[in-house]
């Protein structure tokens, strides 16, 4: 199970382009999205019950050699959890090129150095929510693919590309050719609803601490913010994300700006 233990690293994930994911709900997702899955573990004392059907379901998906049970001690040994679920699998990380984003209507969410695995995660649910065509992270964030980013996004990685670990310097000239490429900045005058979402558009968020990175205002042809009540310092990043994201869902349902 070394090997296995390693998907809870960066290196190990990259090393083995490989990443874990775990519980019941996930395994189903990504079986839906055809993803490629390697290896699931199973630990029949922990599934109680409904052990004979889920491995059933999963031996016409993946085959029974695919499948491993094991004891109670090695599951715990090999999940991110507290309190394991009982099944594990090991998947194909996607690849990593850059799609060609559309100028007319393309939609992006970039995530510029946000360090916090659940804000990461729940940030990617909201995009898969808010129909973007992609989710990149830039070099220097929590890594996407991370056993708590994966539980927080709730199977949003089987539902939209999610590009990881990306530089600047191969990112910028991908979402310059999109009109709008907006970084989201607490000290701006213009404020996101006011921002034209309705072409092709790329939102910034940046790190929860620093906020959008001095290489990606080089790339942003405007900067916007939420409004908030006078003594409020700051959102969370994935409350700030998903307002934004869903202001570009409302103008292009509606056709308008505010």
């Amino acid at each position: 199970m070394v090997a296995i233990r390693s998907l809870h690293r960066r290196k190990g994930r990259r090393e083995q382009g490989a990443f874990l994911i775990e519980g019941v709900r996930l395994i189903r997702d990504a079986l839906a999205a055809h993803a490629v899955v390697r290896r699931v573990i199973a630990c029949p004392e922990f599934l109680g019950e409904s052990h004979p059907a889920i491995r059933e379901e999963i031996e016409i998906a993946v085959g029974a050699p695919r499948i491993l049970n094991v004891a109670p001690a090695v599951m715990r040994s090999i999940a991110d959890t507290d309190t394991p679920q009982g099944l594990l699998a090991v998947v194909d990380l996607p690849a990593t090129t850059l799609p060609t984003f559309d100028a007319r209507a393309g939609f992006v969410l970039v995530l510029d150095g946000v360090r916090d695995p659940g804000n990461v995660g729940t940030l990617i649910r909201a995009a898969a929510a808010a129909n973007c065509d992609a989710v990149v992270t830039v070099v220097g964030g929590a890594d996407a693919f991370a056993p708590k980013v994966v539980r927080s996004a709730m199977g949003a990685h089987f539902r939209l590309p999610v590009i990881a670990d990306i530089s600047w310097e191969t990112l910028g000239p991908a979402i310059a050719i999109l009109p709008t490429v907006c970084g989201a900045e607490g000290a701006s005058s213009l404020l996101y609803d006011a921002v034209d979402w309705m072409p092709g558009c790329a939102m910034i968020i940046g790190n929860e601490d620093h906020g959008v990175s001095a290489d990606a205002r080089r790339w942003c042809t405007v900067l916007a913010r939420i409004p908030m009540a006078r003594g409020v310092e700051s959102l969370n990043a994935s409350v700030s994300g998903a307002i934004m994201l869903y202001e570009v869902v409302r103008q292009r349902h509606s056709g308008r700006t505010a």
